[in-house]
């Protein structure tokens, strides 16, 4: 089974390398600190969270990817480190429910015909099992040609949001 610190570990290597804790502007009129954005979490303004001195924010943000992240991917029950690291990562980043469509995509890619996934954006039993079921490096590189296609996909219907795609690509490929 899978453990959350490693998977956090790398998913802030994408969110802020140095763990510095630093609050900057967001593209969407907010600010972040370490990936958490103030206008998609109210909350975490609610909380203080970007007031909160560095090492209180970073205990925040790990708590924060961990309840609203991790469990809701099951990530404790994906049986291999980097199946779990890479679709943290990528709900983190795309959303959960994006990357549970990126996910049940590539399975259904690897799984013979009859016994992929309905894809339909929900993280749940059937999703799990197709994950555990599968070989580890083949099911991350297919998440990862999904996840691909997805940010192209993205760029092209939303051109102003171009100026990401090489960082997306790049995090998509780590």
């Amino acid at each position: 089974m899978s453990l959350y610190e490693p998977a956090f570990t790398a998913m802030m290597a994408h969110e802020d390398a140095t763990l510095s804790g630093k609050v900057s502007s967001e593209p969407n009129g907010g600010f972040c600190r370490f990936g958490i954005n103030s206008v998609a979490n109210p909350k975490a303004v609610e909380d203080g969270f970007f007031k909160l001195n560095r090492q209180d924010a970073l205990l925040y943000a790990s708590d924060f990817y961990k309840y609203n992240y991790w469990s809701v991917i099951r990530g404790y029950q994906i049986t291999y480190q980097n199946v779990a690291n890479k679709l943290f990562d990528l709900a983190v980043n795309t959303g959960i429910r994006e990357a549970t469509l990126i996910a049940q995509r590539a399975i259904n890619i690897l799984h013979d015909v009859g016994k992929g996934v309905t894809i339909d954006g929900e993280f749940g039993p059937a999703t799990l099992a197709a994950l555990n079921d599968l070989e580890p490096d083949e099911l991350v590189s297919a998440i990862k040609a999904k996840a691909r296609e997805f940010y192209v996909e993205l760029t092209q219907n939303k051109p102003e949001l171009q100026p990401y795609l090489a960082g997306w690509l790049a995090r998509v490929d780590s």
